[in-house]
């Protein structure tokens, strides 16, 4: 009987693209990720399970990988956002013990900040409505793989096979869909944060000229005025 898993060449940790978060839920999902890679190499040198228990084990683990995957991602983007607002909030109050009577045309947010938060968002909500598609196949799945082990011995499970085969090449590129779509949220959310960077420094590049037109000017009048 042929059962067809995912290749491994899909269980790649979810912190591609992206810096390693050091937050403790972070580091406890990278070590459960870790862990689960550990139990597919384990798997790999089980003799004694058979090779269908060890293809539907694999599957198992593989999908738990992809959901951690999955996890991760997700919590990092939430925290780059966070830093965002954070950076924000501290540029406003910047601003506001620098120079009260200026008007604040560059705090916050730059529009191109802006868009790509935005676009991050997006693709936050289509990965998860690719994530639920990937689990609605893989139920399918599951459920024709025992019936295909029922029916082993009582007819032919052929076309059975094919169409588990057919579900799981679909639940293996919605997964894929998934982290490609996490991936551009991800690039969405750096764009964000070099944008905003960039605005921080335009803007204190700005307060500090005109603090500095300001210094030298009050310089100037109390010299004439000693001279005269």
């Amino acid at each position: 009987m042929r059962i067809n898993g995912f290749s491994g060449t899909n269980t790649q940790t979810g912190t591609m693209g992206m810096t390693q978060g050091n937050d403790s839920v972070s580091k406890n999902i990278q070590n459960q990720i870790a862990n689960a890679q550990q139990k597919l190499q384990d798997l790999s040198s089980n003799e004694e399970m058979s090779l269908e228990d060890k293809m539907k084990k694999r599957q198992e683990i593989q999908q738990e990988i992809n959901n951690l995957n999955q996890q991760l991602r997700q919590h990092q983007i939430e925290q780059r956002n966070k830093q965002q607002s954070k950076n924000s909030s501290s540029m406003d109050d910047m601003v506001a013990g620098t120079s009260n009577t200026s008007k604040k045309k560059d705090t916050g947010l730059s529009q191109a900040s802006m868009q790509a938060m935005i676009s991050a968002d997006s693709s936050m909500k289509q990965a998860k409505v690719q994530g639920s598609m990937a689990t609605q196949i893989q139920g399918r799945a599951s459920v024709l793989e025992s019936e295909i082990k029922q029916d082993a011995g009582k007819g032919n499970t052929e076309k059975k096979e094919e169409e588990l085969a057919e579900l799981q090449a679909k639940a293996q590129s919605a997964t894929a869909a998934q982290m490609s779509t996490l991936a551009d949220a991800n690039k969405s959310v750096e764009e964000a944060a070099k944008a905003d960077n960039s605005n921080t420094e335009d803007t204190a590049t700005k307060n500090n000229t005109d603090k500095s037109e300001k210094t030298q000017e009050s310089a100037g009048l109390r010299q004439r005025r000693q001279t005269a």
